[in-house]
């Protein structure tokens, strides 16, 4: 172009006609980046002065994660020396975005564009919030002379994350929304509609998030009822006990806080019962206690004053599993002398070593080798094509490797072993561990990632992931797919952004004996055709469901505890299915399990007690086989079937 450096630059605003330029508003921008990615062709400049003022505020940070074919679009553009654009009607995603993976960057539409659009936000037409960049156009001349293909650019979600914006999604928000009817208070409720209705202006969701504000009740009686019902159960004189409870069943009549205070007297009251049947009375209403702390001790009650009795056993059961899990133990390993012909290899960072760097070490190590990886902070991802034991020796929180735009490991080899490190994927489209085909057993390690999910296993991989810890990912942290398999056994996977395992594209995993635990979404999602068995699981504290099963997914649940999610236990919808046997389902903020829009599962023999909600929740086409399962100590009771449900099979149920 001939010149070698940018001296000044402006934005225009409000150019929408070509002989009209009164209402323009311009601003110098400064022309040294504020950041850059050219890997989703995309800057952040700076707008001098208070352009946001000027022009009334700037778009909704949020976007929209979902970008099925046909789904319609909205593009403003600026062409070269042109007024704006407005590109709606065929606007839309391309049929051929189906062609690529659903964790593809890409974005392919049919919106007309024009020379200089290039960089446009693309937006959800129904939802009007950003979908993606425009980026260029891949539209070919056919056979017969006719214009065929389709504009090209980016995703949304991979820009948030290579600039570090604030920009939210939409399902995030909408699952904010959906949680609200399941908050306690109606200053709970009123704060986040009023968050949502204010920071995302012209959108669906702030609309909707509006019209929820206008229903709210002027008084939530049954919150205030609850807390009258527990502030009565913690007072330890029987008298004034009793007192208060008898007005909380007569301030708020017909609420179900004054039916359990109504309960509660009347167990109060002598009676000639056995001292097993006080016992079972006594448990059934602890069950019924949504406060921690009040459960607990009426719990505790239990076990000490009918020690015993079959009531007394099952309240200690469940006092155990209450208890906050424990962290996965650390393992010290110690270097093994080495025999035979493949003598075991050593990586040390200050050099003492045969290799300063773990690549070189991989990239120089025969089959079947052992590569003893000492405490020290390495950088750089490896591909391992050949079986080989990646073994920390030491304590693992000093052996740290980390990788930035690449897999810290990228596995294809049929077997072999990775153990006792810290594994950290520090941003771009990529894994800590990347099993890609291949096998190995995955050990005792701490692993996380700033990119995409902590490990990936898909293309028929089937490693086994044991005793490690998975957490604090960016996004999801175990993620199945694409007929990959696996065994995952005793591992803590927590605090992690989406789901802390996903299963989906007819994926078979087995996960046993895992704790689940504090997810900002999900606990373990199972969809588009997913399986697999989930085993002894410990599921719990998660923001949505704990469980969530749709689109066809067909997994097995069995002897899992599932408890305390903000949503229900599991939510299966959407066609799922699943058999869910012999499960204790669980103190969940809504119903121990909802089944909608034509899911259709089978439950037996489960425990399903102590939601706030129902025990089950059927409704929008939902179906299900309910046999042999004890659905007693629900706050609303045992099963709530909508005239909108299906066929529904109930059996030999308790209630």
């Amino acid at each position: 172009m001939g010149f070698t450096e940018i001296e000044a630059v402006k934005v225009h605003f409000d150019f929408r006609q070509a002989d009209f330029i009164g209402d323009v508003q311009s601003f110098d921008v400064s022309p040294v980046e504020v950041a850059s990615v050219t890997d989703v062709d995309a800057m952040i400049l700076k707008v001098k002065g208070d352009a946001n003022g000027a022009m009334g505020g700037h778009i909704p940070l949020i976007f929209q994660t979902r970008s099925h074919p046909r789904d319609a679009l909205l593009m403003i553009h600026h062409p070269i020396a042109q007024p704006t654009q407005f590109s709606s009607g065929t606007c839309a995603v391309a049929r051929e975005q189906s062609d690529l993976p659903d964790h593809a960057p890409n974005l392919r539409h049919m919106c007309e564009t024009f020379g200089g659009s290039s960089g446009a936000l693309i937006l959800d037409a129904d939802e009007r919030v950003v979908v993606g960049l425009h980026q260029g156009t891949d539209v070919k001349p056919d056979a017969r002379g006719r214009l065929d293909g389709f504009n090209i650019g980016f995703k949304f979600d991979p820009v948030n994350v290579a600039l570090g914006l604030a920009f939210e999604p939409l399902n995030v928000v909408e699952g904010r929304l959906d949680g609200v009817l399941a908050l306690r208070g109606l200053d709970r409720k009123r704060a986040v509609l009023e968050d949502v209705a204010s920071r995302y202006p012209g959108t669906k969701v702030a609309a909707r998030a509006a019209g929820m504000l206008q229903a709210l009740p002027e008084r939530d009686i049954d919150s205030e009822a609850l807390a009258a019902l527990e502030a009565a159960g913690k007072i330890a004189d029987p008298t004034r006990r009793k007192a208060a409870l008898d007005q909380v069943g007569r301030d708020f009549d017909g609420t179900q806080a004054a039916r359990q205070a109504k309960r509660l007297l009347a167990l109060m009251q002598p009676k000639q019962k056995t001292r097993d049947e006080h016992a079972t009375d006594w448990l059934v209403l602890a069950l019924r206690i949504t406060d921690d702390a009040w459960q607990r001790a009426l719990l505790e009650s239990i076990v000490s004053e009918f020690d015993g009795t079959a009531a007394a056993g099952s309240a200690a059961a469940m006092l155990a599993k209450m208890a906050v899990a424990k962290p996965v133990p650390k393992h010290v390993v110690e270097p093994i002398p080495s025999n035979g012909p493949n003598v075991a290899m050593t990586v040390k960072q200050d050099g003492s070593g045969d290799f300063r760097t773990i690549a070189d070490a991989v990239k120089a190590a025969k089959p079947g080798a052992r590569i003893e990886i000492y405490p020290g902070t390495y950088q750089g991802g490896v591909d391992v094509a050949k079986t080989l034991d990646l073994i920390g020796i030491g304590d693992r929180d000093k052996i740290i490797w980390e990788a930035k735009d690449d897999n810290v490991i990228h596995w294809t080899a049929g077997s072999g072993r990775i153990s006792n490190l810290s594994l950290r994927q520090l941003g771009g489209e990529f894994h800590s561990v990347n099993f890609d085909g291949g096998s190995a057993l995955l050990e005792n390690s701490d692993l996380t990632s700033q990119g995409w999910a902590i490990v990936v296993i898909h293309k028929g991989a089937d490693p086994v992931l044991r005793g490690n810890v998975i957490h604090d990912g960016k996004q999801g942290g175990v993620m199945v797919l694409n007929k990959g398999r696996g065994l995952l056994e005793k591992n803590e996977i927590y605090g992690n952004a989406l789901s802390g395992v996903s299963v989906k594209t007819h994926a078979d995993p087995v996960l046993r004996g895992n704790v689940i635990r504090d997810g900002k979404q999900v606990g373990a999602m199972i969809y588009e055709e997913g399986r697999g068995l989930l085993e002894k699981n410990e599921i719990y504290d998660n923001a949505y469901s704990n469980v969530e099963i749709r689109t066809a997914a067909d997994p097995v649940l069995r002897g899992n505890v599932i408890r305390g999610g903000n949503y229900s236990g599991v939510f299966i919808h959407d066609k799922g299915r699943g058999r869910l046997e012999h499960n204790e389902i669980h103190s969940n903020a809504r119903n121990g399990v909802s089944i909608g829009s034509e899911a259709d599962p089978e439950l037996r023999g489960n425990v399903i007690s102590g939601n706030t909600g129902h025990a089950i929740e059927i409704y929008d086409g939902g179906k299900g086989t309910i046999v042999s399962n004890d659905l007693r100590g629900n706050v609303r009771g045992a099963f709530d079937v909508e005239i909108t449900a299906g066929d529904v099979v109930r059996r030999d149920n308790q209630e």
